[in-house]
């Protein structure tokens, strides 16, 4: 397969300027990725600046596992069906490398059954943080405390996620990780 050249794959932000002020992180990230098409999809796109400590994974096993690089789609082990990054009705990775983060608290997302999960974003968050993301029908959901938890929905008044995060700060809540009983949904 063809390999695309070193400069042409995300580079991480530098541990310098991961320990650095947020805007000087943000502004050292964008930099290092600059010139650097980070979706085939939006060309344009580029980081916000909310993403100040954000470290890129190289593309380099999804490129090789795309048409592009050569690689063929392949059967999942587990339900036997073709598919060519993951397998979303097992949610498992077909591709070796693939990266794995933490996430500072559980989510789940709760699926509809008329959703198919080959169109559910729910799916690669699920895949990229196996231990903290669940998808679950609406009767699966786990008992969650109401204090502690943070329901979040697409609707028009709906209060951004870094207003919410501030106004918990402030009010001395402490944001992060726990048992199902005090994790977000």
């Amino acid at each position: 397969g063809m390999t695309p050249p070193p400069d042409a794959e995300p580079r991480a932000a530098s541990p310098a300027s991961a320990s650095a002020s947020g805007a000087a992180a943000s502004d050292a990230l964008a930099a290092a990725v600059s010139g650097i098409q980070l979706s085939r999809r939006r060309p344009d796109f580029t980081l916000p600046p909310m993403h100040r400590d954000l470290r890129l994974s190289s593309h380099a096993p999804l490129e090789a596992a795309s048409a592009e690089g050569g690689g063929a789609r392949v059967f999942c082990r587990g339900c036997k069906c073709n598919r060519r990054f993951f397998c979303h009705e097992c949610l498992v990775p077909l591709v070796d490398g693939a990266p794995v983060v933490r996430l500072p608290c559980r989510a789940f997302f709760v699926t509809d059954e008329k959703e198919r999960l080959s169109k559910a974003t729910g799916v690669q968050c699920a895949l990229l943080a196996p231990d903290d993301v669940s998808l679950c029908a609406p009767s699966e959901l786990p008992e969650l405390n109401p204090e502690t938890t943070v329901l979040l929905l697409p609707v028009e008044d709906a209060m951004d996620v870094a207003t919410l995060v501030r106004r918990l700060e402030r009010s001395g809540k402490a944001t992060g990780r726990g048992d199902a009983a005090d994790d977000a949904a």
